[in-house]
């Protein structure tokens, strides 16, 4: 696509946040990059990423335990909760992200939890 340096920063941020644009051209670049990422999220290598920080936040509360150091007690765990939490989430929001720039959901692998017409 031939979008000025303008158009592709607005396509970037829709990615994450704002209102759709209303540029076709832009929306389109919107839901290609936020359709890459989606699939960069569900990639192998982001599940095992996944599964150490996991391993790091369980790690924290084993240290929690066993030893009486503020940092250990406080900042990691909360650290490795944010996350791990937003780890979990970050595939739904761009789910729902996509959803929202093209007007239509991906055929495969609806997010988990969702409902479908067969249910």
């Amino acid at each position: 696509m031939n979008l000025t340096a303008g158009q592709e920063r607005a396509a970037q941020r829709a990615t994450w946040r704002g209102t759709v644009p209303d540029d076709p051209a832009v929306r389109a670049l919107a839901a290609e990059l936020t359709r890459v990422q989606l699939e960069r999220v569900r990639s192998r290598w982001f599940r095992v990423l996944a599964a150490g920080l996991l391993v790091v936040e369980v790690t924290s509360l084993v240290l929690h335990v066993l030893d009486g150091d503020r940092w250990t007690q406080t900042v990691l765990p909360a650290a490795g909760a944010v996350l791990f939490g937003s780890f979990l989430l970050w595939p739904r929001r761009l789910h729902q992200r996509l959803e929202a720039l093209s007007g239509a959901v991906p055929e495969t692998d609806p997010p988990r939890g969702s409902s479908t017409a067969s249910d």
